[in-house]
């Protein structure tokens, strides 16, 4: 069962635990909604689902099974009956007060709609919601109210209106600082109020009260540990994910100090819980994992401007070998890249694209790889990890693999031991890195959003000029 099935199953035990269906049919209509959803029969679990819906439309573990049926329509791409679904369940979420699973719905429905070109609609869909939340005296609604203002105001930054994103979100951080009072040591409250503090802080632009409002959610935290409240590791996990986020946010626009400095709280509170405290050592291997990425993006920040490192290939795939001295007055890009790494075959439009576009005017693209033991399955047309595979025979998987989408660059692939990936930071694949026409680093770019094939975009542009056309 994958990660994503097995959190909807803790979402489904989560709405069904307080209403136990007293009717046998609904449980026999439950299992048979499950078995034709593993099978792969989706009309069938579709049909089912929804003829026991009509006739019990108040069992809330039959309504659960919306949660369950969306992962499996959505790895079927059935995006607009997944979308369906769980905007009928968020519906009755939030009409029946079951506010503890509205944000996991509310998550789930936004990827939806994303995949459906339909973020407008959907944004409309949590104004309504929000609207009524707003006006509930309730910690758990206030969380639902939270998970959909978030989404709200990420709406408003990526359109330039920082302001209106900090300004929607500070009535959903004083609802939640009323409700906590009197409620000191109960997690659930500092759970909702220690979020709410986070997504606020990540949200405005002023570093001086962003750095209050981290204040204010570490002294709750430290209070917590202090006084041993009952569960009080529940809040650090959720909440060291969201300064993952905000560490991410700052090292992006360069600020490290910053990031080193929230990173250095956090590991303040980690080391202040008891060795046995069971979360402690994912917590480390969490904050491990972040300063690991703050340190790559340190590095990348510091090679911009400076010149690139010389070349180290131990063999050529898909095109003639090249030499340093044959990459002198051209543009370069460096695709940091694996077979097996799918963020990496999300990028390969835009290398096509870019390869279309300016290799006869200067471009040369070098996807940089290593041996992975991977060979070409080609009757389901995919690389597949082999138990022994000669070198030979792995370079000639990747032509099949090159083939197959349609890739015109070349592979480089390095030598055991080798530093080349090391100089440049790679922490992480996919990794482009942008070199101009006198050899120096101008672009480093980690991942496959769009945001990174945009930036390129116009470096590209930008370097090019009047080529471009």
């Amino acid at each position: 069962m994958s990660k994503a099935i097995c959190l909807v199953s803790l979402m489904v035990a989560s709405v069904a635990a307080p209403i136990t269906s007293v009717h046998a049919d609904v449980r026999e209509d439950v299992t048979k909604i499950m078995t034709a959803a593993r099978a792969g029969d989706l009309d069938l679990a579709l049909k089912t689902f929804e003829a026991s819906l009509k006739n019990h439309p108040k069992d809330a573990r039959l309504r659960s099974q919306a949660t369950l049926l969306w992962s499996y329509l959505s790895r079927a791409n059935r995006h607009e009956d997944a979308g369906r679904l769980v905007d009928e369940f968020l519906s009755w979420a939030v009409d029946n007060e079951r506010y503890n699973v509205v944000p996991s719905a509310v998550s789930r429905l936004s990827t939806t709609r994303q995949k459906l070109n339909s973020t407008k609609q959907f944004q409309q869909t949590l104004r309504n919601y929000s609207a009524s939340l707003s006006k509930k005296e309730n910690i758990d609604a206030v969380s639902a109210w939270a998970s959909m203002t978030v989404i709200l105001a990420k709406a408003d930054v990526a359109e330039e209106r920082n302001d209106e994103a900090a300004n929607r979100f500070q009535p959903v951080v004083a609802r939640a600082r009323k409700l906590c009072i009197g409620h000191e040591e109960e997690p659930r409250y500092l759970r909702v109020l220690t979020s709410t503090l986070s997504d606020y802080a990540n949200l405005v632009t002023d570093n001086n009260q962003q750095n209050e409002l981290n204040a204010e959610a570490f002294k709750i935290l430290r209070q917590a540990i202090d006084k041993k409240v009952p569960q009080f590791e529940s809040l650090l996990m959720p909440l060291a994910s969201k300064f993952q986020l905000q560490i991410s946010q700052l090292s992006a626009n360069n600020d490290f100090s910053g990031a080193e400095k929230l990173l250095a709280e956090l590991n303040s509170v980690i080391e202040s819980l008891e060795q046995d405290v069971p979360i402690r050592k994912s917590l480390e291997r969490t904050t491990a994992s972040i300063e690991s990425r703050l340190a790559a993006a340190r590095k990348h920040f510091e090679l911009i401007g400076k010149r690139a490192f010389p070349l180290e290939v131990v063999s050529w795939v898909n095109g003639e070998p090249l030499a340093d001295d044959d990459l002198r007055g051209k543009v370069v890009i460096l695709d940091f890249w694996a077979v097996w790494c799918g963020p990496c075959i999300a990028t390969f439009p835009h290398l096509r694209e870019w390869h279309e576009k300016y290799a006869e005017k200067g471009l040369v693209i070098i996807g940089v790889t290593r041996y992975y033991n991977y060979g070409w399955d080609a009757e389901a047309k995919r690389a597949s990890r082999q138990n022994a595979i000669s070198q030979s025979d792995e370079e000639k998987a990747m032509v099949e693999f090159a083939v197959h989408h349609e890739l015109k660059h070349r592979f480089a692939i390095q030598p055991s031991g080798s530093e080349f990936s090391k100089l440049y930071g790679v922490r992480g694949i996919p990794q482009a890195v942008v070199i101009d026409r006198e050899g120096k680093i101008r672009m480093i770019k980690v991942g496959s959003g769009s945001k990174n094939s945009d930036a390129i975009d116009e470096l590209l542009a930008e370097l090019f000029g009047n080529d471009a056309t």
